[in-house]
């Protein structure tokens, strides 16, 4: 697959080791995590004032013969993606004498709230699952569950990211069993856990009790975030809960979303048009999908053959 963009870094030679690799085809970075994380902030903050809603374009050769096409035959995205200012990160300034201090990201300032999903107007829904509206520059569909999951997704990005979470004690605690590894790891972080409003206690040989949830997890669900939680430190050997943010926010969004086959009130298609509106990325779901496409006027007419290609 061919990259979407390409960013050139100035990097201090120092921080940079290109023995890691016999044939000299990977090199490696000193504090890739500090430079990704800063890399993120600054792309995220780029995007967020461009409006990227795909558009497909309906590519369909006039004939006249027996050959039979439908609006399915390769649909393509849009040929004129929005550009983007360059970014520019100049990295000589990280001296290997303040390598262990995290980088500052300085939050950009609050601009007002900007609509990034267009006005229109509610037509239907099909299978279930996609609904659909127009405007005066075209067809859109949505996908329900993809829309739902980004606004989920970013809500509990940003609970997460509280080191303060509100939790409850629970009437009947729950009793998870674990491996002796697993065991270990809990009882070696339990304030990574705490940081996010859980509470375990152990009773027993590998065997804890969770007295205290957050108020974002749901009791059918708390076992099954908490042995994700778990499997993640272990296999990425890292304790870092704020680390884990994406993922367990992934996690909950898919489950609390609404689901496709669920037919939609129009009252409930408001409010989830309205919250989709105040995403800081409206225009895909936490996994890559798109929430949102377009078909526009001419489109459809060439789908018709009223205009040619």
């Amino acid at each position: 697959q061919s990259p979407i963009s390409i960013i050139y870094l100035d990097i201090d030679p120092l921080l940079i080791d290109v023995n890691v690799h016999p044939n000299k085809t990977e090199i490696k970075i000193a504090n890739e995590a500090d430079i990704a994380l800063r890399l993120t902030s600054e792309i995220r903050s780029l995007l967020k004032n461009v409006t990227v809603i795909p558009e497909r374009k309906i590519e369909r050769n006039i004939n006249y013969g027996y050959e039979q096409t439908t609006i399915f035959n390769n649909p393509i995205l849009n040929d004129n993606p929005p550009k983007y200012n360059d970014i520019s990160l100049n990295l000589e300034e990280y001296d290997e004498e303040i390598q262990d201090e995290p980088i500052k990201v300085e939050k950009p300032q609050e601009a007002p709230h900007v609509r990034k999903i267009p006005y229109f107007e509610y037509v239907g829904c099909v299978f279930g699952t996609y609904l659909i509206f127009q405007n005066s520059d075209g067809l859109y569909l949505m996908d329900q569950h993809a829309a739902a999951e980004r606004y989920n997704y970013e809500k509990y990005y940003k609970i997460l990211g509280d080191n303060n979470q509100p939790s409850s004690d629970l009437l009947i605690p729950i009793s998870l069993e674990f491996s002796k590894k697993e065991a270990l790891y809990i009882e070696e972080n339990k304030d990574k856990f705490e940081a996010i409003g859980f509470t375990l206690d152990e009773i027993g040989d590998n065997t804890f009790l969770v007295r205290r949830v957050p108020l974002w997890a749901k009791i059918d669900d708390v076992d099954s975030i908490i042995y994700d939680i778990l499997a993640k430190m272990i296999n990425e050997e890292k304790v870092d809960i704020i680390y884990f943010r994406d993922h367990i926010a992934k996690q909950i969004s898919c489950k609390a979303s609404i689901k496709a086959n669920h037919q939609l009130s129009k009252d409930e298609i408001k409010a989830l048009v309205d919250n989709l509106n105040t995403c800081d990325n409206p225009y895909t779901c936490p996994h890559g999908r798109p929430t949102i496409i377009k078909l526009s006027q001419s489109d459809l007419e060439k789908m018709f053959e009223r205009i040619q290609k």
